[in-house]
C-alpha cells in the first residue's frame, strides 16, 4: 500500500516537485511507502514525505523504488516512524542509474531494524550531499548496499541511537566508493564501516570524517579497527578491488577529541 504510486509511464521526462505526501496506517501488518516507484523513472525534487507505521508488525518506506530506471531523487524531507522494520529510501532491481541527491532521511524508532537508504540488487548508484540519520530501532543503518557499484560522496550519515548496535555504511557483496562523507553514531556498540563478506571490499575510502563509534572499520576477515592509523597499516586489499585508503580522519567535533589523521598518499 502507498500514497502516491508512479506508474510505469512516468519516465525522466516528468517532473514531480513540490508535494506534501504522508500515509498513516494502523494495520497489524503488511507494507507501507508514502511513495513507490514501479518501473516509473522521474524526477521527484523538493517533496516533503511522511509515514507513521502503527502496526505493531508493519514494515514501512519512505520512498521505494522498484524496478525502475534513471530516477533522480533530489531535495526531498522524508520522515518515517513506527512498526518493526523502517527505510527511508529503499531501491530493489534494475541496474539503470540512481541518484540520491540532498535529501533529508530522518529514520525515527521501529521495534525492529532501521536503516536510512537501502539498496539491493541496483548498481550504478548514486549517493550525493544527503543528511541521513539511521534510526533508533533494535539495529540500525545508515546506508546498506548489497549491490556491485555505488558511489556515497559528500554526505552526513548518523549511524542511529539503536538499542544494540549500529552501521554507518554496511557492505554487503559491493565495491563502493566512499569519499568525502562524515560518519558518527550515538550506539556503544557502533561501527563507521562495515565489511560483511570477503566480497564487500570498498574500491576507495578517502577524506572521510568517521567519529564516535567503537570501531572505525570492520574487515570481513573479522578484524576490528579502531585507531585510524593502525586501520591504514593492516586493511586487505582483495578482489574486486584495490582499496584506496588515505586522508581520512577521526575527529570528534562534539567532544573535541584527539585527532587521529590518515595523510598518506594511496602507496602509502
Amino acid at each position: 500500500e502507498a500514497a502516491l504510486i508512479v506508474e510505469p509511464y512516468v519516465t525522466n521526462s516528468y517532473l514531480i516537485l513540490g508535494l506534501k505526501i504522508s500515509i498513516t496506517t494502523d494495520l497489524p501488518s503488511g507494507y507501507y511507502a508514502a511513495v513507490m516507484f514501479d518501473t516509473a523513472s522521474p524526477i521527484f525534487a523538493f517533496n516533503q514525505i511522511a509515514a507513521t507505521i502503527n502496526g505493531a508488525s508493519a514494515t514501512g518506506y519512505g520512498i521505494y523504488i522498484k524496478n525502475s530506471s534513471s530516477s533522480y531523487i533530489l531535495g526531498n524531507y522524508i520522515n518515517i516512524t513506527g512498526g518493526t522494520d523502517l527505510t527511508g529510501i529503499y531501491i530493489s532491481g534494475s541496474d539503470s542509474e540512481k541518484k540520491l541527491r540532498s535529501n533529508t532521511i530522518n529514520v525515527l524508532a521501529a521495534s525492529g531494524n532501521t536503516s536510512g537508504i537501502t539498496i539491493l540488487n541496483n548498481s550504478n548508484c548514486e549517493i550525493r550531499n544527503n543528511v541521513i540519520h539511521g534510526g533508533l530501532g533494535n539495529s540500525s543503518f545508515g546506508i546498506v548496499i548489497n549491490t556491485s557499484s555505488v558511489g556515497i560522496y559528500n554526505n552526513t550519515i548518523n549511524a542511529g541511537s539503536a538499542s544494540s548496535i549500529s552501521y554507518g555504511i554496511h557492505i554487503n557483496e559491493a565495491s563502493p566508493n566512499i569519499v568525502n562523507n562524515i560518519i558518527f553514531s550515538r550506539t556503544a556498540t557502533s561501527y563507521g564501516i562495515y565489511e560483511a563478506s570477503s566480497t564487500s571490499d570498498p574500491l576507495s575510502v578517502e577524506n572521510n570524517n568517521i567519529f564516535s563509534v567503537s570501531t572505525l572499520y570492520y574487515d570481513h576477515s573479522n578484524t576490528l579497527k579502531s585507531d585510524i592509523t593502525d586501520l591504514y597499516s593492516t586493511i586487505e586489499n582483495t578482489t574486486p578491488g584495490s582499496l584506496l585508503f588515505w586522508n581520512n580522519l577521526n575527529y570528534d567535533l562534539i567532544s573535541s577529541s584527539n585527532l587521529y589523521e590518515n595523510v598518506s598518499d594511496p602507496e602509502g
